[in-house]
């Protein structure tokens, strides 16, 4: 019951009139009855009180289906969000892989004019030019937050998304080798 008074933030009145209404109920048919006429009620106090019983009975198991159901949606609503994580991932990795790709096809060129600028002792702009060539592989290069390659999309995902609403974040993780 407890758990479910969390989940739900209203209708808690609704359960509270099925005792009241059994008070009520064993107050007409049982006190209002004189002594002596308490016996003839017996089975009407019997069944009141298996009724009060079954619907208790059939509460708790609606909670518990409910409580279920509410479990499964968190389940979904996670794994939706890792999916959301991983796709965003492999769209980095894809990305990645093109600028490196672009890089390779420049890397012949880059090496050619460095050396071209280092014969002419123009070695402040071939330290540009590596400095430039450098940034370049590590935005080709997407993050890496943590060495679990699942927990790594998970872990870009949210703190990308913290990034964004320029939120600060400071995460120190400290994992076993193997997760469940």
């Amino acid at each position: 019951y407890l758990s479910m008074q969390k989940a739900l933030k209203r209708g808690w009145g609704i359960f509270c009139l099925m005792p009241l209404g059994y008070y009520a109920a064993a107050y007409f048919f049982i006190m209002r009855v004189p002594m002596a006429g308490r016996s003839e009620n017996l089975p009407l106090q019997l069944l009141m009180t298996c009724v009060v019983v079954a619907a208790y009975c059939l509460l708790f198991l609606f909670f518990r289906q409910m409580r279920e159901t509410m479990r499964k949606e968190n389940e979904r609503q996670l794994l939706k969000t890792q999916v959301k994580a991983f796709e965003r991932y492999r769209e980095e990795i894809r990305q990645g892989q093109q600028q490196i790709s672009i890089l390779r096809h420049d890397m012949r060129h880059y090496t050619v004019h460095m050396a071209a600028l280092l014969r002419e002792d123009k070695t402040g702009e071939a330290l540009r030019l590596t400095e430039h060539l450098d940034d370049a592989l590590l935005r080709a290069t997407p993050a890496r937050r943590c060495e679990n390659d699942l927990l790594n999309p998970v872990l870009s995902y949210y703190l990308q998304r913290a990034d964004q609403e320029e939120i600060e974040v400071e995460a120190n993780l400290d994992l076993p080798q193997s997760l469940p």
